[in-house]
């Protein structure tokens, strides 16, 4: 199952899962440090609005890398890329433009209490909402490297993404506590960092200006893509209305506390992902070539490994939750009072985790 390629895709998917934890198992007591957890909570709801924007992608960048996959050269998939780069363009200027136009609503519905005026959490929704609309035109990207099987590259990005995107705020937090330059930063990060990706991936397809839009392929991808527009709601509702609904009822503080618990329980997300992703595009091959028996054989294996490593990852993080959280933020009131939701986050992310198996 793990040859030298397989296995190498899996160090390097690995290695970007586990710097993801480990950067926020660093920035995270250093945010608080600098914060305190009302504050922090606004970091947190932004967190929660990027996941959920994430849900206007309808199955489109996973679509796209399994085509992908499945094309003999690169080059063949010029007209799709170039149609969904369309597509995400209108994305980014309808929910810019909803932001916009609604931001005192929107900053009302998701914040009743903040020790910011009513004018700065505008503000800081509009930033909040533009700057993940910008990170949702990438995930096309990140999805095209994966289906080339171009981890290492792909891992390259998005940690040294990550790396700006952590702990230059850090610097700024030493300067000022004001989480409106916190915001702006992210905003122009995060639209750097889509011109970036963008153009390096289109070095991999060829010139951008000899392809066009294709209706055809929107007309190909639209029964999957649909599929997966479902689950991604369904997760949206699952594993962010509820952290839209503790911000609006009980206050940015408790969407803290909620906010910790939960990023604990997506270990289990971090953990597992990489190795499914690192199998999708050899599973989706053997799908296009009908070479079922061999595919029957892979699924199982891979099946069992990811069982194996998130039952074990469930029941250490459901028994040393308290131990862990303490550990981690070194405040035995956050530790107690996110620990108890631990057992029941972890277990719902558990069943998640295998929705990914839904998808080929």
């Amino acid at each position: 199952m793990l040859n030298r390629k397989n296995l190498k895709n899996v160090i390097a998917n690995l290695a970007g899962r586990f710097w993801s934890i480990a950067a926020n198992l660093i920035v995270v007591p250093v945010y608080l440090n600098f914060l305190g957890l009302e504050s922090y909570g606004l970091i947190a709801l932004y967190t929660s609005i990027i996941l959920a924007i994430n849900v206007a992608d309808a199955g489109l960048s996973p679509s796209f890398a399994r085509d992908i996959a499945r094309a003999d050269k690169a080059s063949d998939m010029g007209n799709a890329l170039k149609t969904l780069e369309i597509i995400y363009l209108a994305l980014f200027i309808i929910i810019s433009a909803i932001v916009l136009s609604c931001s005192n609503e929107i900053s009302k519905l998701l914040i009743s209490s903040s020790s910011y005026s009513s004018s700065q959490n505008e503000i800081m929704i509009i930033m909040m909402v533009i700057a993940a609309s910008a990170q949702l035109c990438t995930v096309v990207y990140r999805a095209g490297y994966m289906g080339l099987e171009k981890y290492v590259r792909v891992n390259t990005y998005t940690v040294g993404f990550s790396i700006t995107r952590l702990f230059g705020p850090v610097v700024i937090f030493m300067w000022s506590t004001d989480l409106y330059y916190y915001f702006f930063y992210q905003l122009i990060i995060s639209l750097m960092y889509l011109l970036f990706i963008r153009n390096r991936y289109w070095m991999e397809i060829g010139n951008p200006r000899c392809f066009k839009f294709d209706f055809v392929y929107l007309a190909g991808i639209k029964k999957f893509a649909g599929g997966l527009f479902i689950v991604s709601i369904m997760s949206v509702i699952t594993t962010q209305l509820d952290k839209f609904m503790l911000s609006n009822m009980l206050g940015v503080k408790s969407l803290s506390i909620y906010s910790i618990a939960s990023g604990v329980s997506m270990l289990l997300y971090s953990i597992c992902l990489p190795i499914v992703i690192t199998f999708y595009p050899k599973l989706t091959k053997l799908v296009k070539n009908e070479a079922f028996d061999e595919l029957s054989d892979l699924y199982l294996k891979v099946n069992y490994f990811v069982s194996v490593v998130s039952i074990s990852a469930l029941l250490t993080l459901c028994y040393y939750a308290y131990d862990i959280i303490l550990l981690w933020t070194n405040d035995a009131y956050i530790a107690e009072s996110s620990s108890i939701l631990i057992p029941i986050l972890c277990t719902g992310t558990f069943f998640c985790v295998f929705s990914f198996f839904l998808i080929i």
